[in-house]
């Protein structure tokens, strides 16, 4: 009967949230079923300030015991900021680069010559970190680094992910489809982001 029937969680997302997409890859690796929200997270609409009034973001797992998640969750986005929103201060952009490098590799050697983080299948610090895999592009055009040259296991990784695993491959973004989100929500640093964009050819301002 439609009275029985479990309420369907539904999930406030925006496509290039490594947070939201997070939640999709879990539900999917689970194979429940969910209704996706897509929200401008720079609007915080009253959906999103409802669903996660702390924050006002897309979803955030509880952080658990797992020191490498944790990890994840704290350095990725505090990295990443101080690489783009750097507009003028060269230095800035410079320890930021440096900061998200020691990240990347701090993460690379826990993996060590594992396939997954969690041994031979996809397990829960894969589903935290994966999920700023398509944010690697933005990081290196905005940082001038190339992750596959610095953490080559790391880069290998993040492809075996996509690669045999359909709940990832699923719920993430192109790369090319990250950078001119992030073009548009830093104003301050418009001018820095129009330049590395015109270096790298892409389409962002169409």
């Amino acid at each position: 009967m439609e009275g029985d029937k479990a309420a369907v969680p539904v999930l406030t997302n925006c496509f290039v949230s490594p947070f939201g997409n997070r939640a999709r890859i879990a539900l999917r690796h689970k194979g429940v079923e969910y209704e996706e929200k897509l929200e401008n997270l720079a609007a915080k609409s009253p959906l999103l300030l409802s669903s996660n009034p702390v924050h006002g973001q897309g979803p955030r797992p509880h952080r658990r015991r797992q020191a490498r998640a944790c990890y994840v969750d704290t350095k990725m986005p505090e990295c990443a900021v101080r690489v783009w929103r750097s507009p003028t201060d060269v230095a800035a952009v410079e320890e930021g680069k440096k900061d998200m490098v020691a990240a990347l590799k701090t993460l690379e050697d826990e993996l060590g010559a594992k396939p997954y983080f969690a041994g031979n299948a996809l397990g829960y610090v894969d589903v935290a970190l994966v999920p700023f895999a398509p944010w690697f592009l933005t990081y290196e055009r905005l940082g001038g680094f190339s992750v596959a040259a610095k953490c080559p296991a790391l880069a290998v990784w993040a492809a075996r992910c996509v690669r045999e695993n359909e709940c990832v491959a699923k719920s993430l973004p192109e790369p090319e489809h990250v950078f001119p989100v992030r073009l548009r929500h830093e104003e301050d640093a418009r001018p820095r982001l129009e330049a590395v964009c015109s270096r790298a050819s892409c389409k962002c301002s169409q």
